[in-house]
């Protein structure tokens, strides 16, 4: 779907971030940012950068198609611990 894409600058800390973490993290092109893998379940979640002024962070025409288009569950987020938050929701995992 996307021709160029960009990391948003805060992606590669993430990423490592939730490897770290003990999750697989699969970087994306089309439509989503990451793939997370954590406790045989899978999340597809779309970073922005919250350095940037709301504005910046809309999604762009090709991730709001993806979005709409998407049959599973599909996040954007801003952190690492967003996203921990998120799973953690799922699968109850921590107290």
């Amino acid at each position: 779907m996307r021709s160029h894409h960009r990391l948003d600058k805060n992606q590669e800390q993430i990423v490592r971030a939730l490897r770290d973490f003990g999750m697989s993290v699969l970087p994306l092109v089309s439509g989503a940012d990451i793939l997370v893998g954590f406790m045989g379940m899978n999340f597809l979640f779309e970073i922005k950068d919250g350095s940037k002024p709301t504005s910046q962070r809309m999604l762009t025409p090709t991730e709001v198609r993806f979005h709409a288009q998407w049959r599973g569950q599909i996040h954007t987020v801003l952190s690492a611990e967003e996203i921990i938050r998120i799973i953690n929701d799922k699968v109850r995992w921590v107290k």
